[in-house]
């Protein structure tokens, strides 16, 4: 059965997954403003007959270890069918503007050891780890290398549990900052506008083989 046809998808994350949402019960933007939504939309408007039930788990400003905190209530307690985790960004930028907080800050070690126990405690059909990305062109910037390197960790744990790996900087946003402005992309370099979100959104779909000509 493709991926596309699954019913019960989940994404978790930090507050690039969360858009803004309402976690109000039954409020009408439980999935925010951002790449989430679009992706429902996208499929519910090109597979009408499918009753897709999706759910955002994002909360701003959380790292991996907040993911860990509540992986049992927001992951596991749900059992999804396709399951998206999109986590490091704030890993990085915690080493960035809080430098003296060294209790804030999670360090490679950490970062792969939580994250592939979380992965392997997840019993979803199939599990897609999307890498962090800094909206920075230049490669040299010391936090554009860093989380390029949160990025190959992410990209290492997909490896060693045998799942899906979606390389967001290099797939999306590298091309995306060839044709705009970085600023134009995301205004702090890390939260996206509405075309940042559209093209995470796209290339995500694009793994699952949507029909784009549908």
């Amino acid at each position: 059965m493709s991926a596309i046809q699954s019913e019960r998808i989940l994404f978790i994350g930090d507050s690039i997954t969360e858009g803004y949402r309402s976690e109000r019960e039954h409020h009408s933007n439980q999935l925010g403003y951002g790449y989430v939504s679009f992706i429902y939309a996208l499929l519910q408007a090109t597979y009408p007959s499918k009753h897709y039930k999706v759910s955002n788990k994002g909360i701003g400003g959380n790292t991996i270890r907040d993911l860990q905190k509540r992986w049992q209530r927001d992951v596991l307690s749900v059992k999804p069918d396709l399951l998206f985790i999109m986590i490091g960004i704030n890993d990085v930028w915690r080493q960035f503007d809080q430098p003296s907080t060294i209790s804030e800050h999670v360090y490679p070690d950490e970062f792969i050891e939580t994250y592939r126990h979380l992965v392997q405690q997840s019993s979803a059909k199939k599990i897609f780890l999307l890498s962090p990305f800094y909206i920075q062109s230049e490669k040299g910037d010391p936090m554009r290398k860093m989380m390029d390197h949160y990025g190959t960790l992410t990209k290492s744990v997909a490896q060693s549990c045998n799942i899906s790996f979606i390389d967001l900087q290099k797939q999306t946003f590298d091309p995306l900052m060839q044709g705009l402005d970085d600023i134009e992309i995301a205004q702090d370099r890390i939260h996206p506008s509405s075309v940042g979100h559209m093209a995470i959104a796209r290339t995500i779909l694009t793994h699952l083989d949507y029909k784009w000509d549908n």
